[in-house]
């Protein structure tokens, strides 16, 4: 299930590009109000927790569209 996906990424002390394309790939997938939601607030936590060297357009792209 993808909360477990994202929880696994959050137990990590790090993302790179390739775990947050896959987070914004399950973003792009979620279509419920309680889903979406969810994938918010998991994703605060894993934005703090991105490498220097990932590109975040895309999820600042999701966030305004989220709120």
């Amino acid at each position: 299930m993808w909360i477990d996906r994202l929880k696994e990424l959050l137990a990590k002390d790090s993302i790179n590009q390739e775990e947050y394309d896959e987070f914004i790939a399950i973003g792009n997938q979620l279509k419920s109000d309680s889903d979406l939601e969810k994938y918010q607030q998991l994703g605060e936590g894993i934005y703090l927790l991105l490498d220097p060297e990932v590109k975040v357009e895309d999820f600042w792209q999701i966030s305004k569209l989220l709120i």
